[in-house]
């Protein structure tokens, strides 16, 4: 029998181990790259001999059956709209395992591995590009100079 364990998250600030770039940044300037790069594999969960289903249970809830088990993964979103209090803008802010202490460790490993693999200049890119969608102007400075102004903003794609 496994052991439960409550408590194993991944967050914003995970990233950093991912990607070197991100050291020095603060865990809130990375909440929008996390909510990209996690929503990319939470929304197409890729499914083979190890994970095999994945079902959203509601708007903030995810079952996986992981080894024949099933692990639940709660999200946390966080407001980013630092300018207006009357507004909200939320973003994917952190994922809440819950289940067996190896299989969620499995689940947030696979998750993981998927970010690492994914490009960082163009996840910065496609982060800026989901911000340009709300109100720019809203957001933390540091966040609006790291999404829209940094190197890894304005990289060139290559070709």
């Amino acid at each position: 029998m496994g052991v439960e364990k409550m408590g194993l998250t991944y967050e914003p600030g995970d990233l950093k181990d991912s990607f070197s770039e991100l050291s020095g940044l603060e865990e809130y300037v990375l909440i929008p790259l996390f909510d990209t790069a996690v929503s990319r594999w939470i929304d197409h969960p890729q499914t083979d001999d190890v994970v095999t289903d994945a079902r959203r249970l509601d708007s903030r809830t995810y079952s996986f059956v992981v080894r024949g088990k099933l692990v639940t993964v709660a999200t946390s979103w966080t407001d980013i709209d630092w300018d207006d209090p009357d507004e909200s803008w939320f973003k994917l802010s952190r994922l809440h395992f819950s289940g067996d202490e190896h299989l969620t460790q499995t689940l947030k490993d696979r998750i993981r591995g998927f970010v690492a693999a994914q490009n960082l200049g163009e996840l910065v890119r496609a982060a800026g590009a989901s911000l340009k969608q709300g109100k720019e102007y809203h957001l933390r400075s540091d966040v609006s100079h790291f999404y829209f102004a940094s190197n890894l903003a304005r990289q060139e794609v290559p070709q």
